[in-house]
C-alpha cells in the first residue's frame, strides 16, 4: 500500500478499535487517579466510554476468563485513555495496564479495593522506648485503590511456630502505572474480609506494581 507508514497503520487500528468496541462492547465510567486518594469519587471522572475485555480478544470470543488470570486485553479506542485509567461498568473494574504499538490495549482485572500504610517509626525515644509498630506511627499511602488480589501457590510457615497453626499463604497484589511508590515492609489492607498483609517483593515496571505479599499474623 503506497504511502503507509506505522503511524498510518496506528491510526486505522485506533479507529477498528474504536469501531468495535462501539458495536460490541460495554459502557464504562473512566476514572483517572490524581494523587494517592480514593479513585473512584466525582473528581476523577472523566465520562463514559465503550470497551469490550476478553482474554485472547479473538472473533468470535471464545476465551471465558479463568481462575487466577487478571490480565486481559481490551478492544477500546487507544487515543481515549492512558495507561492507569480505570474502567468501572456495571459488574466489573478494569485498570489499564499498558497501550502498546499495533496491539490490543493489557487492562487489569480488579476483584478488591486496598488501602496501603507504611509505618513511620519516631526519631525520638523515651526512658523505656518501644520496640513495635504502634497504630499512630502509621502514615496513609494509598486509599481505596481497586487492585488485583490473587492467591498464589507457594505457601510460608506461620511465624507463630503453633502446632495448630494454617501456613500463611502467599498473594499477588496487582495496581496500575502511576500508582504513589509502594514499598516493602508496607502493610496492605483490603476491602474484602478486612485483610491485612504485609509487602515483602515489590516489583515496579511499565505495567505497574506486582506485590508479593503475606498475611499479618498477630
Amino acid at each position: 500500500m503506497s504511502g503507509m507508514t506505522g503511524s498510518t497503520v496506528q491510526d486505522y487500528i485506533n479507529y477498528g478499535y474504536a469501531k468495535g468496541a462501539s458495536f460490541i462492547g460495554e459502557t464504562y465510567s473512566q476514572y483517572r487517579p490524581q494523587g494517592s486518594g480514593i479513585v473512584v469519587t466525582p473528581a476523577n471522572y472523566l465520562g463514559t466510554i465503550p470497551a469490550y475485555v476478553d482474554p485472547m480478544v479473538n472473533f468470535p470470543a471464545d476465551n471465558p476468563r479463568q481462575y487466577g488470570k487478571a490480565l486481559l486485553k481490551a478492544v477500546i479506542d487507544p487515543t481515549a485513555i492512558r495507561p492507569g485509567d480505570y474502567l468501572v461498568g456495571a459488574n466489573r473494574t478494569y485498570f489499564v495496564s499498558s497501550i502498546q504499538p499495533l496491539q490490543p490495549v493489557l487492562v487489569v482485572y480488579t476483584n478488591d479495593v486496598v488501602s496501603v500504610e507504611r509505618s513511620e517509626t519516631p526519631q525520638t525515644v523515651g526512658t523505656l522506648p518501644y520496640g513495635g509498630e504502634r497504630k499512630s506511627t502509621f502514615v496513609a499511602i494509598l486509599t481505596s485503590w481497586p487492585a488485583s488480589v490473587l492467591l498464589k501457590g507457594k505457601k510460608a510457615k506461620n511465624p507463630t511456630g503453633l502446632g495448630s497453626d494454617t501456613p500463611q499463604t502467599e498473594m499477588e497484589i496487582l495496581l496500575p502505572p502511576g500508582t504513589p511508590a509502594i514499598l516493602p515492609d508496607d502493610i496492605i489492607l483490603t476491602q474484602t474480609g478486612g485483610k491485612r498483609y504485609v509487602a515483602e517483593n515489590v516489583e515496579l515496571s511499565d505495567l505497574g506494581f506486582r506485590i508479593r505479599a503475606t498475611e499479618v499474623i498477630t
